[in-house]
């Protein structure tokens, strides 16, 4: 939705983002609704801390499984799998590296360049559209957990809900400008060879 507002596509824009911001709410209040009627049957849920670093073997293995999610969700052909995994590895070590270069808040930049030059790089050179691993690769990128913690301290009643919400505003403008410089570094050609 972000994308499509900086693009110029006002109404696309802005219905995307009404949608995601009820599918958000919907979610947040769902949640506080099921918490405080298991509260008030005392049944609360554990509260798990971070514990330190998360292994490699499990970020290796939430990437194929979330590849394998998408897949199915998004309804995409099995011969995409290979690209949807590459996708999800870009956004993942390109935020890793972002991060480690310039700090969290920049590093969410890097990464969407980076995500969207090696798009549009795949859609140069198979003919197909750049939105095959784009998507998927967003997925990654887009700060939905924010959102949702932004929501629900707002059903809460915390004062934290406008810091993250303005958080998640600027995570979002980040990814479009990452967006954004792709596109003009790397362009995708207007009429797309044919595959063989």
């Amino acid at each position: 939705g972000v994308s499509e507002l900086a693009a110029g596509h006002v109404v696309s824009g802005t219905s995307r983002l009404a949608g995601a911001a009820i599918v958000l709410a919907t979610l947040a209040f769902g949640v506080a609704l099921g918490t405080y009627a298991l509260g008030r049957l005392g049944w609360l849920p554990p509260s798990f801390a971070p514990r330190g670093q998360v292994p490699e073997l499990f970020v290796v293995a939430a990437i194929a499984a979330g590849s394998v999610a998408f897949l199915i969700l998004m309804n995409a052909r099995p011969r995409d799998f290979a690209v949807i995994v590459m996708a999800w590895v870009v956004a993942v070590y390109g935020l890793r590296l972002g991060t480690w270069l310039a700090g969290a808040t920049l590093g969410m930049v890097v990464a969407a360049v980076l995500l969207g030059v090696a798009c549009n790089l795949y859609g140069r050179y198979t003919g197909r559209p750049s939105a095959v691993p784009r998507v998927p690769g967003l997925v990654v990128l887009v700060p939905g957990a924010f959102g949702f913690r932004s929501a629900a301290a707002f059903f809460d009643g915390s004062t934290s809900a406008a810091g993250i919400a303005v958080s998640v505003a600027v995570i979002a403008v980040g990814i479009v400008v990452g967006l954004l410089i792709a596109d003009s570094t790397i362009p995708v050609p207007l009429t797309p060879r044919k595959v063989r």
